[in-house]
């Protein structure tokens, strides 16, 4: 079904309500896409597969290519108004992947495609239903009063419920329900009259806006007409933010704005104040981002503001002002994604921000720095790789590579680039003509350190072209340039790639050993994705030799780090060995592998390397011959599981030989720390607090209760994505000491954690005072409990929600077991120990008059009137500082030991 109507009409808030209420009927999976942009059919289906559950992405036919069943859901496609081709062909594809998926679009008009129900959405009512007195309200005249309410502050609501006067202003807006939610602040200042007055005039005499004559008002005039009357009332500032946030189609936060805005002498407080008045008056709307505030326009309001900026200089000022901040804010972004480097971090930096850089781009190529706009696709054609934006990042590389102006070394990188994403898409011959222009220009510039690395790369595309004596002889020349310039960091890389070669040609003894030195490197060096790549090839050499345990295990660590890095890509690579590893031990497992990094590497774009298919399919023959016609049901089974949490679950558990020799212990009274046979840990901050998270519950702990705590506010997908990171790097540094069963985490079963041995401690003793049998056991009992508790539960944790009541808990049980221990110990004759318990007691608690009062009498039934005075006077005190008089009992105590001697 396809809702049509322009902008602002409500076609999202209609589609919306409708999953909403289908979800609440069950039986359907939910998804919802607003697409930011899309060239063709490719991208429109990349962005699509970002966002739906991973189980929709599994392989279901059966062998003789049909379908197993059909899935049940509805995804909704929001904002195809903005794409500009492919919108029926990413139709017809998405029903022939999902058949048993529905789709609801919304759009400015039809799409046409095949079996296509179409739904106009037109503007509220702006007349009365009937003729009858109770129904004054016109639909839209509602609408509005309503939205009026919500900023309703200083008019009466008599104003707001003048019903002919609302109903006329909603007419003056033709019903539209953007525009209505940009006239309902007014109302609710001003009032109707004032504002019918106002919207008349402007409607009769704004010259400026072009009005219509002679006809009726479209939807789109009076959208336009209500969003610059509204303009025109703003000052000259907030004129001004305006303009300047209209250049993020994709929002943005405060830092961007007043970058932009830095030659008019805009001072941050000044533009947060702006933005607050614009968000009151519903110009610019705001949502949490990242634990801040993102501002931004929606479509239709940001055109017209675009439209009706005077000076088209200051405009394109702005534009300029947008493109110099995207330059810097991906300024090492290229680096930091080759190494590995906070490469999740930047993958998820640059994603928020793609449409913002897709637009200045686009300004670079028409009106901008062209030379700018250059070195922006430059630092992002390793982002477009990662993320399988091929087809994307290839067209931009190009479209710069074809202006005169790029020139020197910087023409040579978008080369180097163009020739990478080729090789991806398996065009080899277009990306060899790349990196062999882009070496003779390097060659030309003496630019010896990119011409070594342009050998590599060409190397790689010789290499999976089966060129194998040209790849080794390219990736034994950039060794050996690298070498003598003395850049010894890429050398790890060539090697391992230069393994590759030695692989395919059975040398597999010295294939180890080139990878043993590159993962030893990289390792030292921090290169963690050039480690896993080593880890990744290591694995593929072993599985050769026939050394399947050692192949698991290296796919396993390689594809846990891949999972924390972000790149699918590798991931893929590393699943489809640990899927062979599987094969007799599990072959419906192999197979259900198998069809997440095939899924993958499609949704990405990216070739499977020439014979590799070959190679992957004979590997796997004995899993589908040993699941036989059990294989379809076994794809249905798969089907039900998220695959990026199989292949977590796979990739941290731990194998067979991993026993309870490691050790693991948890402390986390008096501070935080988890040992592994005895040795201390580092981890970091969310690591530890996912260890926290886990270690405080007695019971397994769901993945979203996580991460609502750990993220709060952040969507389920994002969540999902940071806790397989988290937990991946947890059993990097502490092994898998925190297990993860489908939906729930806990920790393993042999690790042990002081607050649990404390409280299962302190149990027994309480036990064992009550029932007064052995006063001497129970002390002793008591006694090996208190040993346990050294120090309040998680102290650089205080104010962190999840530790309030397990500390309060821990807490109260201490004390409870120093009391009465105290009586116990009394009653055996151990008075000094007794004396210690109370003490630890008061001194713990020092705002309990009660504790105060058991110490004084114990003090005084031993004979120490003038300490059991001094206590009683501290009682007093504190009783004076919480504004509250002393306790009879206390003052008893006074009056007991003024009147008695002092005793020595």
């Amino acid at each position: 079904m396809t809702l049509v109507g322009p902008c602002g009409v409500g076609k999202s808030r209609l589609a919306h309500e409708v999953a909403q209420r289908r979800a609440r009927r069950g039986g359907v999976s939910v998804v919802s896409l607003q697409f930011d942009y899309a060239n063709n059919v490719t991208s429109m289906m990349r962005q699509v597969e970002r966002v739906v559950p991973p189980l929709w992405s599994m392989s279901h036919v059966d062998e003789g290519g049909g379908a197993t069943g059909s899935l049940r859901g509805l995804l909704i496609l929001d904002g195809c108004d903005f794409v500009r081709e492919g919108g029926v062909e990413c139709v017809g594809a998405l029903l022939a992947r999902w058949p048993g998926v529905a789709l609801v679009v919304t759009a400015s008009r039809a799409l046409g495609a095949e079996g296509e129900c179409v739904f106009p959405v037109g503007p509220l009512a702006t007349t009365r239903v009937g003729g009858r007195s109770d129904t004054a309200w016109s639909e839209a005249g509602q609408v509005l009063a309503a939205m009026a309410r919500s900023f309703a502050t200083d008019v009466t609501v008599e104003g707001l419920d003048d019903a002919p006067g609302v109903s006329r202003i909603s007419r003056f807006v033709g019903g539209v329900p953007l525009a209505l939610r940009v006239v309902a602040p007014s109302l609710a200042q001003r009032g109707p009259v004032a504002v019918l007055n106002d919207l008349m005039a402007w409607y009769q005499h704004a010259e400026g806006v072009h009005v219509p004559r002679g006809r009726g008002l479209t939807v789109q005039d009076h959208i336009r007409l209500t969003v610059t009357w509204c303009l025109a009332q703003l000052c000259s500032h907030d004129r001004t933010v305006l303009e300047a946030l209209a250049v993020f189609p994709g929002g943005c936060d405060v830092e961007p704005l007043v970058r932009v805005l830095r030659d008019r002498g805009a001072r941050e407080a000044d533009v947060i104040d702006a933005l607050a008045h614009l968000c009151v008056q519903g110009l610019v709307n705001l949502r949490p981002s990242n634990g801040g505030a993102r501002f931004f326009l929606c479509d239709a309001i940001r055109h017209c503001v675009r439209a009706s900026t005077s000076d088209q200089d200051v405009a394109r000022q702005f534009e300029q002002r947008k493109l110099e901040w995207c330059r810097e804010f991906v300024a090492g972004a290229h680096d930091a994604l080759i190494t590995g480097t906070d490469m999740r971090e930047w993958l998820e930096r640059i994603q928020h921000e793609q449409r913002n850089l897709q637009s200045s781009l686009e300004f670079a190529q028409h009106e901008g720095d062209v030379v700018a706009g250059a070195h922006l696709a430059c630092d992002l054609w390793r982002f477009w790789e990662l993320t399988g934006q091929l087809h994307e990042g290839r067209s931009w590389l190009e479209t710069f590579l074809s202006v005169d102006e790029v020139k020197g070394s910087l023409r040579v990188h978008l080369l180097d680039g163009v020739g990478m994403l080729a090789w991806r898409q398996d065009d080899s011959d277009a990306a060899q003509r790349a990196l062999r222009h882009a070496s003779a220009l390097a060659r030309a510039d003496h630019d010896e350190v990119t011409e070594a690395r342009l050998r590599n790369h060409l190397g790689l595309v010789a290499l999976f072209s089966r060129q194998l004596g040209e790849a080794r002889t390219l990736f034994e020349e950039s060794m050996s340039s690298f070498e003598a310039l003395g850049v010894s960091a890429e050398v790890p890389l060539v090697a391992a790639n230069l393994a590759l070669v030695e692989i395919e040609e059975g040398a597999f003894d010295e294939a180890c050993r080139l990878l043993d030195l590159s993962a030893a490197f990289e390792y030292a060096t921090g290169d963690r994705h050039g480690w896993a790549v080593s880890l990744l090839h290591r694995s593929i050499a072993m599985f050769y030799v026939g050394d399947s345990a050692a192949a698991v295990d290296h796919a396993r660590a390689a594809a846990a780090a891949f999972l924390e890095l972000g790149d699918e890509r590798n991931l893929a690579f590393s699943v489809f060995v640990m899927a062979a590893t599987q094969v007799t031990s599990q072959p419906a497992l192999a197979v259900e592998l198998a069809s997440f990094a095939s899924a993958t590497l499609s949704r990405l774009g990216v070739a499977v390397p020439a014979g590799w298919s070959e190679r992957i399919d004979l590997a796997l023959a004995p899993a589908h011959a040993a699941l036989g016609a059990s294989a379809p049901e076994s794809y249905r089974r798969g089907a039900r599981r998220d695959p990026y949490s199989l292949v977590e679950e796979f990739a941290t558990t731990r194998s067979d030989d991993e026993t309870e020799t490691d050790g693991w212990s948890v402390q986390m009274l008096g501070t935080f720390r988890v040992r592994r046979g005895g040795t201390p840990v580092d981890m970091a901050p969310q690591v530890a607090c996912l260890v926290k998270l886990v270690a405080l519950r007695d019971r397994p702990v769901h993945v979203e209760e996580i991460i609502e705590q750990l993220w709060p506010g952040t969507s389920p997908a994002r969540g999902r994505r940071r806790l397989r990171n988290v937990q991946s790097r947890l059993h990097r540094s502490a092994g898998p000491v925190v297990e993860r069963h489908h939906e729930t985490l806990s920790l393993a079963r042999d690790v042990r954690v002081d607050v649990r041995e404390f409280h299962s401690a302190a149990e027994r003793a309480l036990v064992a005072l009550r029932e007064h049998k052995d006063p001497v056991g129970a002390v002793a009992l008591a006694r090996q409990a208190l040993d346990l508790y050294t120090g309040e539960l998680l102290p650089g944790d205080l104010y962190e929600s999840y530790t309030l009541v397990r500390r309060d808990q821990v807490r109260r049980c201490w004390l409870r077991v120093l009391t009465e221990a105290a009586t116990a110990a009394r009653e055996c004759g151990r008075v000094e120990e007794a004396e210690t318990y109370l003490r630890t007691a008061l001194d713990a608690d020092d705002c309990d008059e009660a504790r105060y009062l058991a110490l004084a009498e114990f003090l005084l039934s031993t004979g120490r009137f003038a300490q059991a005075r001094e206590v009683a006077l501290r009682a007093s005190r504190m009783c004076a500082d919480l504004g509250v008089s002393p306790s009879r009992a206390i003052l008893d105590v006074l009056e007991r030991t003024r009147r008695r001697p002092a005793t020595p």
